[in-house]
């Protein structure tokens, strides 16, 4: 083509003769060739994006991860450790064992159930027979046979006197056990189940009349206490002669 002309110097570029004559400013880049009319800009190369911020890698404790808000783009900053809490262990509580209610010397009300109840009532009637049996002296031997002569039949009218307006038991069982108790300390602790256990009891509390009954076996075990304590012949003044009564 007549009309192109290459522009290959800064001088021609900047010849304002040249440009009257051609009738174009020739573009900023210099091999582009110039042409009679519009001028035809040249499509621009596609260029890569470049991230702005690298990803680098955070070492926390050793280890590799992504870039987290706030963290230096050149790998200068280390995310700080997460401290460990503290965590200490409680102290086991050391509590004394219960001893068992058959233990000697120890009376237990703790989840009383009825048959446990008057079992432990029936079971004093056959008790207080074994200590009769092994009394040494007439006193003891005659006193504890009146106590098992006699709650025998108290504890008959309490067990069915409750079944009667309750219901039948079926099951029974025993908080006191005799083993190396005296006859004396058995009878205190007995007093004590009965006082204690009849409060555990919420059916035999709402009727007046069992209580009652209860009532008078208590009466008959302290009277017994009473003469354990103080009818026995060890509590007895000893024998005098007639002349040891006639000075005194």
């Amino acid at each position: 083509m007549d009309n192109i002309k290459k522009f290959n110097d800064e001088e021609d570029f900047i010849n304002p003769d040249i440009i009257a004559s051609t009738g174009t400013i020739p573009p900023a880049d210099t091999s582009v060739p110039v042409v009679d009319g519009p001028v035809m800009n040249p499509e621009p190369e596609p260029t890569e994006l470049t991230p702005s911020i690298e990803e680098n890698p955070v070492v926390i404790d050793g280890g590799e991860g992504e870039n987290l808000p706030g963290d230096c783009p050149d790998g200068g900053c280390s995310a700080e450790p997460i401290p460990t809490p503290d965590v200490t262990e409680p102290t086991p509580e050391v509590t004394e064992p219960t001893p068992a209610p058959e233990a000697s010397g120890y009376c237990s009300t703790d989840n009383l159930t009825l048959g446990e109840f008057f079992g432990t009532l029936m079971e004093s009637v056959q008790i207080a027979w074994r200590y009769h049996l092994k009394a040494t002296n007439h006193s003891t031997h005659v006193i504890l046979e009146e106590y098992y002569s006699d709650a025998q039949e108290i504890i008959d009218t309490i067990i069915e006197s409750y079944q009667g307006r309750f219901g039948v038991i079926t099951e029974y069982g025993n908080r006191i056990c005799d083993f190396d108790k005296s006859c004396l300390g058995y009878f205190q602790e007995l007093r004590d189940f009965i006082e204690n256990g009849k409060l555990m009891l919420p059916e035999i509390n709402c009727s007046s009349e069992i209580l009652s009954e209860i009532d008078t076996l208590t009466t008959k075990v302290d009277t017994t206490l009473y003469k354990l304590r103080n009818l026995t012949e060890s509590k007895k003044r000893p024998f005098k002669s007639f002349e040891e009564f006639i000075n005194d």
